[in-house]
């Protein structure tokens, strides 16, 4: 649908376009030109295109297992999404399909899920991971899958405004609540957001004090 008239365009006629049955497994993302999809293909699912402009399906996978929930990078040069490999794994690839990585090896019990890029000089990959234990993570994919933050299983989200921070959920012990980390913390732990007008002002007061030791000792 046009933001700006709200007229409505249907891109799609096959059956069961919009993912495999659960309520966020049909999740679409839409990049300058193609919108990015899962489609049953009679034996499994796979990723699949469409332009925005109305035109042929055009198939980007052709796996002997289901993958699903595709998202584009920042430029739309690569997509990122999960697939049943031994268990749900991450993959990427270049936005035609072409130079496929499996970036996990998930035994059959657990799965990594919902992945997204965070936009940096090497497209962080980030995904949720049900680990073992039935626990849910925010899990860093790439360069070495690495868990951080206690999770739930909904999609997270990276914002390139005000800075390069990412979303998730996490329950707080009796409801699940809105997360935000910045992209360039450490993961050592949520961290308040400072304004950059509260930190010059901390800086300033520094140097005041320091200037003052320095008049009055």
């Amino acid at each position: 649908m046009k933001i700006s008239d709200g007229t409505v365009t249907q891109l799609t006629s096959g059956a069961f376009d919009d993912g495999p049955g659960s309520n966020w497994a049909g999740i679409i993302d839409c990049g300058s030109t193609d919108v990015v999809f899962s489609r049953f293909d009679g034996s499994n699912w796979q990723i699949a295109k469409v332009p925005i402009a109305t035109g042929a399906v055009t198939m980007l996978t052709s796996n002997i297992y289901s993958s699903e929930n595709p998202r584009y990078n920042d430029d739309y040069t690569k997509i990122v999404y999960s697939g049943y490999v031994s268990a749900s794994d991450i993959i990427s690839s270049n936005s035609d399909g072409s130079n496929v990585v499996i970036h996990t090896t998930a035994p059959g019990i657990t799965g990594y899920y919902l992945p997204m890029f965070c936009p940096d000089a090497t497209d962080t990959i980030y995904a949720i991971h049900h680990d073992v234990s039935h626990v849910d993570w925010f899990t860093q994919i790439t360069p070495v899958p690495t868990d951080l933050y206690l999770s739930t299983q909904d999609p997270p989200q990276c914002y390139t405004s005000p800075g390069y921070d990412y979303f998730f959920t996490q329950n707080d012990g009796s409801n699940d609540q809105f997360w935000e980390e910045d992209f360039d913390d450490p993961p050592v732990g949520l961290v308040p957001e400072f304004s950059t007008i509260t930190l010059l002002l901390a800086a300033l007061i520094a140097l005041g004090g320091i200037f003052a030791f320095r008049k009055y000792r």
